[in-house]
């Protein structure tokens, strides 16, 4: 497409207007922007008008959505026909739910637009609807963008897809309701595949929004227990890899035949063919057991912006296999950066339409660039520039923070001076946070100026309530680690980050790609929030440091897609040989290498196929010749350790479970299975002892622990939480504890107590006592069957506790011995009513009782 030297004019004019009003609006320059001038605003919307009636491609649909997006961020409110205008445009582009965002008299109980105006507008854009318009159930229909009814369509028509789309292009949305929509038809089972808890929860809840409000019969699980299938109904379960692997080896029968199999963020995969991932390899491994064991009606895999995703489906599911792509997002992001050059600061604006940044000089930079842009860690200088930015911002805008590192993300939060208005919800939600964890607690503090951070240390439970608030606007700023990457939906108008590196220590440390870096912009602006959205880079400087050339430069700033590999192959080539040679010699993995994991699962994949183990290997990218695995058969038909235990534990080499195991079996270890057994403490570390002896490279693989104290604490702390002793008791066990005592002690919980800890012991445990439940007790922080029950049910461990202790389980209805899902629903609803829980508990159960209906 080549546009005219007055069409160009005209998109230069829109996109200096829009950098000039939101450097003014930050006072970043000493000049009054007037409005928009509604000549300017015309002629370009007549542009995105012709733009939008041609057969276009992606570079005429990103004009026409930038001067839509930009033309309603700068409108006058004396624009009365610009919204019908705006979704006359946007419908011809197939984005009918950013024209709903334009529609300010949009009926959400109707689900209808506003009258046009106009009767051929009207049957034009009635006419783009009915082409979008789907039927979920009976008499419910949403409307979908075209790229998201091709979604819809291309799971009907195929039984193995792969999707790529931006991160905002609401692959989730579609994806639920066709979930939805298919066990309705066809009854069965799905199985939907997520990296985290946090997205397990976030999953899990839009999914039972949506089938309670459809008042339908299907269970949604957060984990598998043969006791809470439901013969007769369909269910749900939402699980990450580790859980599902974990489920398959309890449950096979179960997995057969599923109707669907959603994998999401599957350029997780990604990591099994460049390095020694656990959580990547299971995922790859998950993936091919399926496919190869379990055969799934239909398998979808879905990933933001994969450059190859028709080969990525092919690899993995055969010539059959289709995908569909789509790069225009249906909000517009723009990126922004301050950069020091020739002794002066300059702020930059990006877009996909413009091959270079425009820039205006800043007036009114807040602090010494020199002491800014020569550092890379956040200091004052940071913290005063970063506050200055928000404080500017409109105070109805979400804004996130991306900080490199857990730590940082609490330092950020703990330094930035939000001016927040204490409301009643602001204050009822400091007041609970500080019950729950204690007054010390930093949370808490930042919760004054409105302001928090989100990451694998805080809480579960408390990142709920951050999210709802965050969402409702009660919280105006978050910040987080890269845990925003993984498909977390905070809708936030505005991202800020300093800059892309992963390490607060120097320049030269691990950063986010250009890959990464576009997906975290990417969630400025989010479908049905914000048709906006903006990031802003700090210190564009950083990132020239290390880069060469304008032209390099600029690639922070674009939306790059990702070439995925899959399989082993590549390293396997790479280190065939060594690979080859230690089979061969039945060699343990005792130092760290780059093939310890290819070995331990090719002797794995012998175990389990046996002389079938050549055509599932090659599938994988690995080849073994006929005397290799004679070799490895009879090495592995020599050990004394039952083959059902090596099955169970995939993730150790066979060589050296069998040497614990006949540490073990000489032996008179008795595990504890009972967090009040009295030598929990003692015969625990009698046995990591052990482990740590006999496999110092898996105990050092697994757990950070280096120091007898601090194991010791850590297990006194695990036998306190496995009693389901609240947080809040704890952590204040020796009197109210300081904020470094308990980040200290939230970090052993949610990393060394739930999870490190459990994996190390699981081989042990395997072989001494497969039915001994004190693993679970340890991963879930509760031993009583209700409360455990209502965690699997969904409920936050915290909360779980309370509940429990509220249920009238007397005589209540059991499924498999356990109670049913009918009884904690309905229980769920009796404790809501009763107001034995404060607001933000309430806010929790919610999603498991809104609109629920009793068959």
């Amino acid at each position: 497409m080549v546009l005219t030297e007055n069409e160009v004019r005209l998109i230069n004019r829109i996109l200096t207007h829009d950098l000039e009003a939101f450097a003014a609006k930050l006072k970043l320059i000493n000049k009054e922007i007037p409005q928009l001038e509604e000549k300017l605003a015309v002629q370009l919307l007549n542009l995105a008008e012709r733009l939008s009636r041609r057969a276009i491609g992606d570079q005429e649909r990103n004009i026409c959505l930038t001067i839509c997006g930009l033309v309603w961020e700068h409108k006058n409110k004396a624009w009365d026909n610009l919204p019908s205008f705006l979704m006359q445009v946007l419908s011809r582009l197939g984005l009918i739910p950013s024209a709903r965002m334009v529609d300010l008299n949009y009926n959400i109980e109707n689900q209808e637009f506003s009258n046009l105006g106009s009767l051929i507008a009207q049957f034009a854009f009635e006419s783009k609807l009915l082409e979008c318009e789907t039927q979920v159930i009976d008499d419910y229909f949403i409307t979908l963008s075209t790229f998201q009814k091709r979604m819809w369509d291309l799971i009907d028509q195929k039984n193995r897809i792969g999707i790529s789309a931006p991160t905002s292009a609401g692959k989730s949305y579609v994806l639920a309701n066709k979930i939805v929509h298919h066990l309705h038809l066809h009854g069965g089972s799905c199985i939907y595949v997520v990296p985290t808890i946090t997205l397990i929860n976030q999953v899990s809840s839009d999914l039972r929004r949506l089938i309670n409000e459809l008042e339908l019969n299907i269970n949604v699980g957060q984990t598998y227990s043969e006791k809470h299938i439901s013969k007769q109904s369909s269910n749900i379960l939402v699980l990450t890899q580790e859980r599902a692997l974990s489920a398959i080896s309890q449950g096979e029968d179960f997995f057969k035949n599923l109707e669907l199999l959603i994998i999401d963020e599957i350029q997780n995969i990604e990591r099994v063919a460049n390095e020694d991932n656990d959580r990547s390899r299971d995922l790859y491994n998950l993936i091919r057991e399926f496919e190869d064991n379990l055969t799934p009606k239909k398998i979808v895999v879905a990933g933001p912006r994969i450059k190859n995703i028709d080969e990525v489906v092919t690899e993995l599911f055969g010539k059959e296999a289709q995908s569909i792509n789509n790069d225009l997002p249906p909000v517009l992001n723009l990126s922004y950066s301050f950069i020091y050059q020739s002794g002066k600061v300059l702020f930059r604006q990006y877009s996909t339409i413009s091959k270079k940044p425009k820039s205006i000089i800043v007036d009114n930079f807040p602090v010494n660039p020199l002491k800014f842009f020569n550092s890379v860690r956040y200091n004052d200088s940071s913290f005063t520039l970063l506050n200055s930015i928000l404080n500017n911002l409109d105070p109805n805008e979400g804004n996130i923070v991306f900080a490199p590192t857990k730590a940082s993300a609490n330092s950020i939060a703990k330094n930035i001076n939000g001016e927040a208005k204490l409301t009643k919800e602001l204050n009822s939600l400091i007041e609970y946070v500080s019950n729950s964890i204690s007054p010390n607690y930093s949370l808490v503090s930042c919760l004054k100026g409105s302001t928090c951070y989100h990451h694998a240390n805080v809480p579960g439970f408390l990142r709920t309530v951050i999210e709802k608030a965050f969402s409702k606007n009660i919280i105006k700023n978050i910040v987080c680690t890269t845990t925003l990457m993984q498909g977390v939906n905070l809708p936030a108008k505005n991202i800020i980050a300093r800059n892309q590196s992963l390490t607060t220590q120097s320049r030269t440390g691990a950063k986010l790609t250009p890959y990464e870096f576009a997906n975290l912009r990417g969630r400025a602006g989010r479908l049905m929030k914000d048709f906006v959205g903006r990031a802003i880079v700090l210190d564009e400087n950083s990132y020239e440091a290390s880069q060469e050339g304008d032209a390099v430069q600029t690639t922070l700033f674009e939306y790059p897609e990702k070439k995925l590999s899959s399989g082993y192959g590549e390293r396997f080539i790479e280190s065939k040989e060594e690979i080859k040679q230690a089979l061969l010699a039945g060699s343990k993995p005792a130092d760290e290498n780059s093939f310890n994991d290819l070995t331990t699962h090719i002797r794995h994949m012998v175990l389990r196929y046996g002389d079938k183990v050549f055509y599932m290997l090659e599938k994988t990218g690995i080849t073994i010749s006929s005397p290799e695995f004679d070799i490895v058969n009879t090495q592995l038909r020599d050990l004394a350790i039952p083959a059902h235990i090596l099955i169970k534990n995939p993730h150790w080499d066979p060589l050296v479970l069998n040497d614990l195991f006949l540490k073990i079996s000489s032996s008179n270890f008795k595990l504890p299975s009972s967090p009040f057994a009295h030598d929990f403490v003692d015969s625990l570390t009698e046995v990591l002892e052990l482990v740590k002896a006999t496999t110092p490279y898996y105990y050092n693989k697994y757990t950070k622990i280096r120091s007898d104290k601090v194991l010791r604490k850590c297990l006194i702390i695990a036998q306190d939480w496995g009693k389901e002793i609240p947080i809040r008791t704890i952590l204040s066990w020796k009197g109210e504890p300081s904020d470094e005592d308990i980040d200290h002690t939230l970090d052993l919980l949610n990393t060394e107590i739930t999870y490190r800890l459990p994996k190390l012991l699981h081989p042990t445990f395997s072989m001494l006592e497969q039915e001994n439940p004190l693993l679970s007790f340890m991963e879930h922080g509760a031993y009583k069957p209700e409360t455990r029950r209502l965690i699997e049910f969904g409920i936050s461990r915290e909360l779980a506790i309370k509940i429990s202790s509220l249920l009238k389980i007397e005589g209540a209805p059991t499924q498999n011995s356990e109670l049913s899902d009918w009884f904690v629903k309905s229980e769920l609803v009796r404790i809501y009513e009763t107001n034995a829980l404060n607001h933000w508990e309430n806010i929790q159960i919610e999603p498991h009782i809104e609109g629920v209906f009793y068959p």
